[in-house]
């Protein structure tokens, strides 16, 4: 008889544990279905891009391309990591921000940091482990059937009726303000490394006009030597030739070493070696009109990572409220004991040696009222909290993006007036001046001043593409989505 009770109190043991695992809600890691949307408004944002909101990043749901549309992140980026993306000589802006999202091990911290808090509601959710106690007797207490020898009891403790259920809720908020953050660190990521293309793309043309320019300063040298060889004019114009020449040399060392530079920055961003070697870029950025501002701001409020984030804090700051008033309520423990009586030499009784079993329940007694009370106001006070930071960072949203959008028109303005009207006028100059120094009208210094004049203007427009595509990139990031996602 003992013996079968013992195995049936090993068994009650195992079923808890069992049980508890059960609660815990551990799954194969190949669970990956996305958890429904657990946002205000979720779906009316869905439908300006599908953007990504607070469960997108919630419990079970997987980072994948297709999560990652509508928010700046569309080039591939993913919890996957494609090991074998390479970038060819043809490589586009977009093949290095695709190469960058896969590779970059920064952002891919904030991924694994997702990866991990996801599984962390499962586990809030769970009932506590069960105790399994067991005590000795070092003096028995008699008793009538005999004196005990042990006492083996198990307790299970069972929380008020939405206590777990609402510190799963609350551990999901905090995986998706995560997921909110690496969707912040990635569209991050986006606009450095497009700041760095376009950097590296201004370095690389002004090395291409520099060389251009060592050709100019070739032929006007054998114009002045040709001249200064039939006596029209003197050597002083061959010699500032020369000079200016030599001048070009220095310009494109400097460049050269530059170029080092800016290289190594990018390739940082990708995860390679800082001498690896890149394509040629290209400025393909758009000039239309941006249009009016307001429907900017009304995508940004649908697509930036921290607005989301900020929502999901303030959802969270109430679910705390509901478990901080859930703590006015007492828990249950249920608990069996098994006593082990040992025989008695001359039996008294028949139940002589016949083991006990004690099934109980109790609760705790939250009585400390002010306690209580001082948890609840406090999660008030994050309520609070949490709302008026949403509100600060819609109004920083919103002065972002008016920044951003009026950076935008002026770098605009300024490639069309370089491209259209400076540098025609420039080079209608360029020519006057060399035919006229061949012809004996202008001097040497005039003709060198109109070269030059030349070469600041194919630079002025060289930065002005380049800041051109910067503020493009930094207007991006500021409303959350790229431009050809919404129609630009």
């Amino acid at each position: 008889m003992k013996l079968i009770i013992m195995r049936l109190l090993s068994a009650a043991a195992v079923c808890a544990l069992l049980g508890a695992a059960s609660a815990a809600g551990v799954a194969p890691r190949a669970a990956t279905a996305p958890a429904e949307s657990t946002t205000p408004g979720a779906s009316a944002a869905q439908n300006e891009g599908n953007t990504l909101r607070a469960s997108t990043f919630g419990e079970g749901a997987p980072l994948n391309e297709g999560d990652l549309r509508g928010t700046g992140i569309t080039h591939g980026a993913s919890a996957t990591y494609n090991e074998g993306a390479v970038l060819g000589t043809n490589a586009t802006l977009d093949d290095y921000v695709s190469y960058a999202l896969e590779r970059n091990p920064f952002l891919r911290s904030y991924a694994d940091l997702h990866d991990a808090m996801k599984w962390i509601p499962a586990q809030r959710r769970a009932l506590p482990d069960p105790t399994l106690s067991f005590g000795y007797f070092a003096r028995s207490i008699e008793t009538r059937v005999g004196p005990q020898e042990q006492v083996w009891m198990l307790q299970q403790k069972f929380p008020f009726f939405g206590k777990l259920s609402l510190k799963g809720q609350i551990a999901e908020r905090e995986a998706s303000i995560a997921g909110e953050t690496y969707r912040d660190q990635a569209n991050d990521l986006v606009e450095k490394v497009k700041r760095a293309y376009f950097d590296y793309y201004h370095v690389y043309r002004l090395i291409e006009i520099a060389k251009e320019e060592k050709k100019i300063l070739l032929r006007m040298q054998d114009v002045a030597q040709v001249k200064y060889a039939s006596g029209q004019v003197g050597q002083q114009d061959v010699l500032k030739a020369q000079l200016s020449h030599s001048a070009v040399e220095d310009d494109l060392t400097k460049l050269e070493r530059a170029r080092v530079g800016v290289t190594a920055r990018l390739n940082n961003l990708l995860n390679r070696d800082p001498d690896a070697p890149l394509a040629i870029p290209r400025a393909d950025v758009p000039e239309a009109d941006l249009g009016d501002i307001e429907r900017y701001y009304d995508v940004a409020e649908a697509h930036r990572p921290e607005l989301s984030a900020a929502a999901l804090a303030e959802e969270k700051a109430a679910k705390a409220k509901s478990l901080a008033k859930r703590q006015y309520f007492p828990d249950l423990a249920l608990s069996m004991q098994y006593v082990r009586v040992d025989e008695r030499p001359v039996p008294l009784l028949e139940a002589n040696g016949r083991d006990a079993l004690l099934f109980s329940a109790s609760i705790n007694l939250p009585i400390w009222f002010h306690k209580l009370s001082a948890g609840v106001k406090e999660a008030e006070a994050r309520i609070a909290l949490a709302r008026h930071r949403k509100e600060s960072v819609r109004t920083t949203i919103r002065s972002d993006v008016q920044d951003a959008h009026a950076r935008v028109r002026t770098a605009v303005e300024r490639v069309i007036l370089y491209r259209d009207v400076m540098i025609p006028q420039a080079e209608q100059v360029f020519r006057a001046s060399e035919a006229g120094y061949q012809t004996g009208k202008i001097d040497f210094l005039s003709y060198l001043d109109s070269e030059r004049m030349l070469l600041g203007v194919r630079k002025m427009h060289v930065e002005a593409v380049a800041d051109l595509g910067r503020q493009i990139a930094h207007f991006e990031r500021m409303i959350g989505v790229e431009l050809d996602e919404i129609g630009m």
